[in-house]
């Protein structure tokens, strides 16, 4: 029997809700899996269905991706030599093994800004290990005192209601 599964939109890429706990200010998101077959299929390695087509964009919505989900972001580098696909063809492969927190780059701020250390963070699969990152979930954070859609939340808490999300289920 499948249970059902929370999703949710934010700016045109959609999440399934891992985790959701009433009185925090965090959800556990992972990206639902896109169709790469026709803007990769020349691409080798593939790009694993959890990992979009595109960064993960947080912008000009009431949250971002946790410090933690970006220092584990921001550490990752392929292990050298890194074995890149045709760069002219799969770019966005390219930018993903060569600084994996472009992938979130946006909504990390300075997180990438830390210095590496030589060895640090290697992985010998870069997509791989972000497959699997994605798969487990991104922490993302929202400020409820920041943001106005969140405003009201302590009140409402305060009054036995509970904030939330416009949120489907499948």
């Amino acid at each position: 029997m499948r249970h059902p599964t929370a999703t949710m939109s934010i700016n045109n890429l959609t999440f399934s809700l891992l985790r959701f706990e009433p009185n925090s200010t965090s959800l556990l998101l992972s990206p639902q899996p896109t169709d790469t077959t026709t803007t990769h299929r020349n691409c080798t390695p593939s790009l694993p269905l959890s990992i979009p087509t595109k960064p993960i964009n947080l912008s000009a919505s009431p949250f971002h991706v946790s410090d933690s989900s970006c220092s584990r972001l921001s550490v990752l580098k392929p292990c050298p030599p890194p074995n890149l696909p045709n760069c002219s063809h799969c770019s966005w492969q390219c930018k993903l093994i060569k600084d994996p927190v472009q992938l979130i780059h946006e909504s990390c701020g300075s997180a990438s800004t830390h210095p590496q250390l030589s060895e640090q963070g290697c992985q010998a699969d870069i997509l791989d290990f972000l497959d699997n990152f994605l798969t487990w979930g991104i922490e993302i954070e929202w400020d409820e005192n920041q943001d106005t859609y969140f405003s009201k939340c302590k009140d409402c808490q305060s009054k036995s209601g509970v904030c939330a999300y416009n949120l489907h289920f499948l």
